[in-house]
């Protein structure tokens, strides 16, 4: 009888199918990997075995008994940990009271104090049993990443768990501290323990598991031992084909040079980055979960610091301290989330617009409103921005027209250098045509366009080449004729394409 059973699992959300008859079996002390590129439905398959979400159709079964989970408490009490993909930690707490946070130890004589004292002679014991050198008296934030991701497994493994569930918990550790993980999880193994592993590495699956499963857009591709599967047919089952050509891509003809970065660095996110960025170009930027295509956009857009390397623009040097030297240098970042970033929700759309130059919509000490709302107009009216009513907040608009607005923003102060951190992410096709129509129209005006997508289709459609991220450095950069998908995710995945 199979440990954990997932029979013909669908899952849909917000009237899209996310999961679709996914079929999955897991044995008691085996080792599974789940794998599939971003969107795959790898997480939300995590989520429903969790209890953290409930399936529209199918069955789980654990220990051949059907479950349905109301509540991550309901999934806990029948042996079921999940380390989600987010870290979970309280940085000031000792690395013993993060792995009992929640289910501390009573003092038998006086209940609502912790018994502090067996809490750590437990830590210690179980450390001591499975060879893990850390202080459990040691505060986390002292701790590296990899020794951080441990802690959070050490509180799943010391509930005696009969399944911990994985969502990408390796995909930004160093080697070594993946294997001290993979260590501790044969060790689990061996003791019965059933572990599913969700990544996006290839080189997890050189080191760990028994047995594999590959999604594909919320489907099952293939499942079977590892040793069955090689490392380029599993890439192959993954990938999407289909053709580009619904991409309205206006090939322009790249001009001078607008932004060059050479051997940024921002350890332990970002390493030796070298990129050139021309006008009237689009620049395509893949990389999976912990790639740090993010981050990358983030320093050169000045949100973040940097510790190493050189940022150029318009043929000359430049130190960002903040976003605001990068704005006053024409150029703009349009985060994946306008609605917490980048925008003034409370504020109308013209305010929101004009906000970036307000000098221009100032008579001395007073904004004129008259020529705030001449100015947004324009743009209101070129972009196809929908307004409810004349005088609507951007609270009040849909998220398509709110990535508008930040876009409208940034026209209006005549960027010539845009990052767009996702642009397209959630919208409706009608939209995200819209969306290239304007990239289309910034690059024939001399934009150049630093172009980040989880979709690598879209990618391939807009872009005219595709740099590739992984593990915080860029490992290859592919011309639009040769970015097949399977290509890119052989590099993305930290493979070899040829």
């Amino acid at each position: 009888m199979s440990l954990l059973e997932l029979s013909r699992i669908g899952k849909s959300s917000a009237g899209r199918p996310v999961l679709q008859e996914v079929d999955l079996v897991l044995e008691a002390g085996q080792g599974h990997i789940l794998i599939g590129e971003n969107g795959a439905g790898k997480s939300t398959i995590c989520r429903i075995i969790g209890g953290d979400l409930c399936q529209d159709q199918g069955e789980l079964r654990l220990d051949g008994k059907v479950r349905r989970f109301a509540s991550p408490r309901e999934a806990r009490a029948l042996g079921i940990r999940v380390v989600p993909e987010e870290q979970a930690i309280f940085p000031h707490l000792s690395v013993a009271e993060n792995i009992f946070i929640g289910e501390e130890p009573s003092h038998p004589w006086f209940p609502p104090i912790v018994d502090r004292e067996r809490m750590f002679a437990t830590c210690y014991r179980f450390f001591r049993e499975y060879g893990i050198r850390l202080d459990p008296d040691l505060p986390m934030h002292l701790l590296g990443l990899g020794e951080q991701r441990l802690v959070e497994i050490l509180r799943a493994a010391m509930t005696d768990p009969r399944l911990i569930v994985m969502d990408e918990v390796t995909a930004s550790l160093s080697e070594p501290e993946r294997q001290m993980i993979f260590g501790l999880l044969r060790a689990l193994m061996a003791k019965g323990v059933g572990v599913l592993l969700v990544t996006h590495r290839l080189e997890d699956l050189r080191h760990f598991g028994d047995w594999v499963t590959v999604l594909k857009e919320g489907r099952v591709a293939a499942s079977g031992p590892l040793a069955a599967l090689s490392l380029p047919e599993i890439v192959k089952l993954m990938a999407r084909e289909r053709a580009p050509a619904c991409y309205p891509r206006l090939r322009c003809k790249p001009g001078r040079v607008l932004l060059v970065v050479k051997n940024l660095s921002r350890p332990p996110i970002l390493e030796g980055i070298d990129l050139v960025l021309r006008s009237g170009e689009v620049l395509g930027l893949a990389g999976l979960l912990g790639s740090g295509r993010t981050a990358l956009a983030r320093a050169i857009a000045g949100i973040d610091r940097i510790s190493g390397g050189e940022i150029w623009i318009d043929g000359r040097r430049v130190t960002l301290k903040n976003p605001s030297d990068a704005v006053r240098l024409g150029m703009c970042y349009l985060t994946e989330d306008p609605r917490g970033k980048g925008l003034f929700l409370s504020l109308n759309v013209p305010a929101n617009i004009t906000i970036t130059d307000m000098d221009r919509v100032r008579d001395g000490f007073f904004l004129n409103f008259y020529r705030e709302e001449l100015l947004a107009r324009g743009y209101i009216d070129e972009l196809g921005i929908g307004l409810p009513n004349p005088h609507a907040t951007t609270a009040q608009l849909s998220g398509g027209n709110r990535q508008k607005v930040v876009l409208a923003k940034w026209l209006y102060r005549s960027a010539r250098i845009f990052v767009l951190d996702e642009p397209t992410k959630g919208l409706d096709i009608e939209t995200k045509l819209d969306f290239y129509n304007i990239i289309n129209e910034l690059t024939r005006c001399g934009a150049g366009v630093i172009f980040i997508s989880s979709d690598l289709q879209e990618l391939r459609g807009m872009s005219d080449r595709i740099l590739v991220m992984y593990g915080g450095r860029l490992v290859g950069e592919l011309a639009k004729e040769e970015a097949t998908e399977e290509r890119l995710l052989m590099l993305a995945m930290g493979g070899d394409p040829t």
